[in-house]
């Protein structure tokens, strides 16, 4: 089971992803994501994603995570700070289904 905080200031918003998620842990990420950023101006705010204790996800989840990457870019976010660690797997398959979106994506 996926566990997720999100929280927002007046100039960033950040996102903290762990565990496995299934599709409804995806769905309440993405209402408590849609939440936070009606507080803010997605377009002047920095968007941070630590997904550091995030479990790498099936082929099942991959679509569901290429939709939420998605979701960032027409938000209006243009750039995204994903935080890995030292998960070489999670950074390559951020890094794949980043590269199918108009985000600009740094991956730390």
């Amino acid at each position: 089971m996926g566990k997720y905080q999100v929280s927002s200031t007046s100039n960033s918003l950040k996102a903290v992803v762990e565990g496995a998620f299934t599709p409804a842990d995806a769905a309440g990420y993405v209402d408590a994501f849609k939440k936070e950023v009606a507080k803010i101006n997605p377009k002047t705010c920095k968007l941070t994603v630590d997904a550091s204790n995030l479990a790498i996800s099936g082929a099942d989840m991959a679509e569901v995570l290429k939709n939420i990457l998605k979701l960032y870019s027409d938000t209006g976010f243009h750039k995204v700070e994903f935080l890995a660690g030292s998960n070489t797997v999670l950074k390559m398959q951020l890094r794949r289904l980043s590269n199918s979106t108009s985000l600009e994506v740094n991956i730390i």
